[in-house]
């Protein structure tokens, strides 16, 4: 099973590009939005609460392998290399070694927008969420889009041609 891990800062496109991925039909993919996955009244950043959905991500996962899925999207805020690491390490674990780190940025000005249109500063602050795309574009990936200023098609039509270049046929 090959995996993609889509990182990114809450407004940069994560959640938008799933949907593309699902919008398509492709045969035999999985998406995991780790949002999902770890909805806990009221919101905790803590280290327990990311374990506990990195844990739910790899135990999706396995499963998602034990039914032979080709393609496994996953997608989620991981503020740190050593969070990256921490997932990379479990999925090993798990006999899931074709990884990729696809990282989504995009500039302050359209993160601010992009929250507040969602009006989900409730849930982040536009600070925060700018913090975490600075710390997020400081760290090490195998692709990298910005979502700054083109559409959810053309951030798709990216990803797929990066998938290409490791994936003939995807």
């Amino acid at each position: 099973m090959k995996v993609i891990i889509i990182n990114s800062a809450p407004g940069v496109g994560k959640s938008t590009l799933l949907r593309a991925i699902e919008a398509c039909n492709l045969n035999n993919i999985a998406v995991i939005d780790g949002d999902d996955l770890g909805r806990i009244v009221p919101l905790n950043g803590s280290n327990e609460w990311l374990d506990l959905i990195q844990d739910n991500i790899v135990g999706c996962a396995k499963n998602y392998l034990i039914y032979g899925v080709n393609f496994l999207f996953i997608s989620f805020v991981f503020p740190s290399p050593d969070r990256i690491t921490r997932l990379i390490t479990l999925l090993n674990r798990a006999s899931i070694n074709d990884i990729s780190h696809l990282t989504l940025i995009c500039n302050d000005f359209e993160i601010e927008k992009r929250i507040l249109n969602r009006n989900t500063s409730k849930l982040i602050s536009v600070g925060r969420a700018k913090e975490l795309n600075a710390m997020i574009k400081e760290m090490k990936s195998d692709f990298i889009i910005d979502t700054s200023e083109i559409s959810v098609q053309e951030v798709f039509q990216q990803m797929h041609a990066l998938l290409m270049q490791i994936e003939p046929g995807f």
